[in-house]
C-alpha cells in the first residue's frame, strides 16, 4: 500500500505542475482555484465511472469495498487528470492569448472530448476487472488461510 501512495502522490504531483505550467501567465490564486476545481469535476466523473463499474460485484465487507474504491478512484482521478488537464488549460490559454484560430481549438477541444470519453468507457471496464481481481485474490488468501488454520 505505501508503493501506492508514492505512485499516486507522484501522479498527482506531475498533474499540478504540469497543469500550472499550462496555464501560463494566469494569475497564482486563479491557477490554484482552477486546478482545484478541475480536479474536483474529473473526481466527480471518475467517482461516476467506478459507479458504473461497481455494478453486479458484490461486496461481502463494506471496509474491503471502501478501501478499494478509495484507491481506484485516487488513482484514476489521477489518471484521468493527466490525460485531459494539462492539455485542456494550454488548449484554453491559446483561445484567451489569441495565440490560434478558434475554430482550430474549438475542433482540437471536441476531439480532446470524444477521446476522453472513449478512454472513460475502456476504464470502467478495466475498473471492474480490477475490483472482480482484487476480490479474487482476497478470497485465494482467506481460504489458504483458512486451510493453513484447519492443517495446524
Amino acid at each position: 500500500m505505501p508503493l501506492i501512495i508514492i505512485m499516486i502522490f507522484i501522479l498527482y504531483s506531475v498533474v499540478i505542475g504540469w497543469t500550472w505550467n499550462n496555464l501560463g501567465d494566469v494569475d497564482k490564486i486563479k491557477k490554484i482555484l482552477i486546478i482545484a476545481g478541475e480536479m474536483i469535476a474529473i473526481f466527480v466523473i471518475t467517482l461516476i465511472a467506478y459507479a458504473i463499474s461497481k455494478n453486479g460485484i458484490d461486496y461481502t465487507n463494506k471496509d474491503v469495498e471502501s478501501s478499494i474504491k478509495t484507491v481506484i478512484v485516487a488513482l484514476f482521478t489521477g489518471f484521468n487528470s493527466l490525460i485531459i488537464l494539462p492539455l485542456l488549460n494550454k488548449q484554453i490559454i491559446k483561445l484567451k492569448e489569441k495565440e490560434a484560430e478558434e475554430k482550430s481549438i474549438i475542433k482540437k477541444l471536441a476531439i480532446m472530448f470524444l477521446i476522453f470519453i472513449v478512454c472513460l468507457i475502456f476504464e470502467c471496464g478495466y475498473m471492474k476487472d480490477t475490483q472482480k481481481g482484487i476480490l479474487q485474490v482476497q478470497k485465494s488468501n482467506s481460504y489458504n488461510h483458512s486451510s493453513l488454520k484447519s492443517q495446524t
